[in-house]
């Protein structure tokens, strides 16, 4: 098993997160969000209003932190993040919950 095959065989056992964002002044902003999905190759989709705060921050500032906890289990991803606005997905990961 590769690495990314090892993470993916970890991180599709979680269903919530924690997103780390950078605010336009420089502190992080935490926030839980819902897993919609987690790819193979390594990406992992979260769904949120196109107006909320921490897509503004996410256009400013790309850069993340996804923490994930299931009991004892825990990890962190360090990586950019983009917003999608793919109504076809978005229907897709809204009607499979």
């Amino acid at each position: 098993m590769n690495e990314r095959e090892n993470l993916y065989a970890i991180f599709r056992h979680f269903h919530n997160a924690m997103l780390i964002s950078n605010r336009p002044d420089g502190t992080l902003h935490v926030r839980p969000m819902a897993i919609a999905e987690i790819k193979e190759d390594g990406r992992i989709y979260f769904a949120t209003s196109l107006d909320s705060t921490k897509i503004a921050e996410i256009e400013r500032d790309a850069n993340v932190v996804v923490t994930f906890q299931y009991g004892s289990q825990f990890a962190s991803l360090a990586g950019s993040a983009s917003i999608m606005r793919d109504q076809e997905l978005t229907e897709r990961l809204c009607s499979e919950t």
